[in-house]
């Protein structure tokens, strides 16, 4: 069998399984020994391997995390076995261990068998006689070449003294004493240097199995780091995406808010035309363009319903006040015979206008309007009264349009009508003075108590809507501008602490790169060295059993 160096788990298997089988004793095959056999297999193996030495050993499974270690050290086994190797001893992660602890073990033996379990064929006992040195069977008996040798080259001389009497019989044994006593001395000395190179390469073994367990622990690290990483990775991409989404709808919320800022300026613009509005003067001229303006706001305001609402509510109460002014104002009417001059007065004027439209030839179908709106005047109705002047300016009017787009369309018509022309404006300019009477009337009653309350009422309501419209439209933008100012600060403060976790995290992944790679470094380095101790240490016990030999 082969004492060389154990290369390989098979090797070691191979070795195992020869010296189990030389024993004759087979526990197990090549494959389950390999792979790691139960425990009972193993429990077996160590109870014969050791009982080989000491028959009273008796592995079991509730002493082999004391017994087995101790076994190993006590024979100086050159690295350190832990009683966590031996918790779980078949275990994927321990088995190689204790593999090569077997395989020592078995080397350990068979190198025994070969220089120390042969006996010496001692037929003749040693004895201080003539025949001993002189008997050729006595001195092959001594198996130990050096021994002989030296025993050979002592007789020789002593074998001269004799010749010449000058041997004592005691010279030659305590010459062979000394010769021994020195060969002891020099082998003791060797094997004390064995055990101190042994025990340093125990230390060093010691201190490479911390490295190693050190070493796996730190591949485990770097392991659970490289996890983080890739996680740091995946929420830095994450992070990214989100900030590049918050990028998009801040520019959104900038659209929008330019959006909102520029409706803002035309509702102030129309405001501030509103207010321009509301601080002109109204005069009495200017109520038929006030009524439009009030008109076209409460279309505009339509949103304010629940303030027309409430104005509509109140409607009866106006309409009751209404129709008490309209009785008093026919009562003020009739008291000076406005109505008896109307029909005279009017009625000639009309006589007027349409004899000299016949006379001109020109067509009187629009003014035939008025003589129905006189006719159908009545002098004792309020309504009439009050909206014939209106309808009369209106039907004036429209004439006169009709009149100017004939005029302008047909140039020598109206140079030959310019006479006519002139008769009309005066006609115009009689009923004008008529409708003015009508409208000092008009205004006596807008300046009553009862119109400049509701038209006091009016603009009040139109301040308000214009100011909630106003603080609206305001507050609303102020809301959106602060909401979209926290929301970008918010997202810097995110972007800015992943940054600053990526940073820290990439930092610690470099220093752990670092400390694993020196870690290895000085693993490799202590392994290296340890190589060459062994080597060293091979090579010298060679020799040294060369020169025994």
């Amino acid at each position: 069998m082969s004492t060389k160096k154990v290369i390989s788990r098979k090797e070691c298997v191979t070795v195992i399984l020869n010296f189990l089988a030389w024993k004759d004793y087979h526990p197990c095959s090549e494959k389950d020994l390999l792979k790691s056999p139960p425990l009972n297999v193993l429990l077996n193996i160590w109870n014969f391997l050791f009982r080989l030495i000491d028959s009273n050993v008796n592995i079991t499974k509730e002493n082999m995390a004391v017994e087995v270690p101790k076994f190993y050290n006590e024979f100086g086994y050159p690295h350190t076995m832990k009683t966590s190797h031996l918790r779980t001893p078949t275990a994927d992660h321990q088995w190689e261990s204790n593999l090569v602890a077997l395989t020592w073990l078995c080397k350990l033996l068979l190198y025994e068998h070969q220089n120390f379990d042969k006996e010496f064929e001692n037929k003749t006992m040693l004895r201080q006689t003539d025949s001993y040195m002189f008997n050729v069977a006595s001195k092959m008996n001594i198996k130990n070449t050096l021994t002989s040798m030296t025993i050979t080259e002592l007789t020789n001389k002593h074998f001269q003294f004799y010749i010449k009497s000058e041997e004592t019989g005691k010279s030659i044994a305590n010459d062979v004493d000394a010769k021994l006593n020195n060969m002891i001395a020099k082998l003791q000395s060797s094997v004390d240097s064995k055990k101190s190179e042994l025990e340093t390469l125990r230390s060093s073994s010691v201190k490479m199995q911390n490295d190693i367990e050190e070493f796996d622990k730190l591949k485990e690290r770097v392991s659970t780091l490289s996890l983080e990483l890739s996680q740091i990775e995946t929420l830095t991409e994450n992070i990214k995406d989100y900030c590049t989404r918050l990028k998009r709808e801040l520019d959104s919320s900038k659209h929008i808010l330019n959006e909102e800022t520029n409706y803002l300026l035309e509702l102030e613009s129309k405001n501030k035309e509103i207010n321009d509005m509301m601080k002109t003067r109204i005069d009495g001229n200017d109520i038929r363009g006030l009524n439009i303006a009030i008109n076209e706001l409460k279309i505009s305001l339509s949103n304010s319903v629940k303030n027309i609402k409430d104005l509509e509510m109140e409607i009866p109460t106006l309409s009751s006040n209404v129709t008490n002014t309209k009785h008093n104002l026919a009562k003020s009417l009739s008291s000076v015979s406005l109505f008896n001059l109307i029909p005279s007065q009017v009625s000639k004027t009309y006589q007027l206008i349409m004899n000299s439209l016949s006379t001109h030839g020109i067509d009187v179908s629009y003014w035939k309007k008025l003589d129905r709106l006189l006719k159908s005047v009545d002098e004792h109705s309020v309504d009439k009264l009050l909206s014939i002047t209106d309808n009369c300016l209106k039907i004036v009017d429209e004439a006169l349009v009709s009149e100017t787009l004939t005029f302008k369309n047909e140039s020598e018509v109206k140079i030959q009508h310019n006479e006519t022309l002139s008769d009309l404006e005066k006609s115009e300019k009689l009923l004008k003075e008529e409708i003015a009477e009508l409208q000092a009337k008009e205004s006596e009653y807008f300046k009553s108590s009862l119109f400049n309350k509701e038209k006091s009422q009016i603009i009040s309501e139109t301040d308000y809507i214009v100011s909630i419209i106003k603080s609206t439209a305001k507050d609303e933008m102020v809301f959106k501008l602060i909401i979209s100012l926290l929301f970008q600060e918010n997202s810097k403060r995110e972007l800015e602490n992943a940054t600053n976790d990526l940073q820290q995290a990439h930092k610690r992944l470099s220093e752990e790169k670092f400390q694993a790679k020196s870690n290895l470094n000085r693993y490799l380095n202590n392994i290296k060295e340890l190589v060459e101790k062994v080597e060293d240490y091979k090579s010298r016990n060679c020799n040294m059993m060369k020169e025994l030999v």
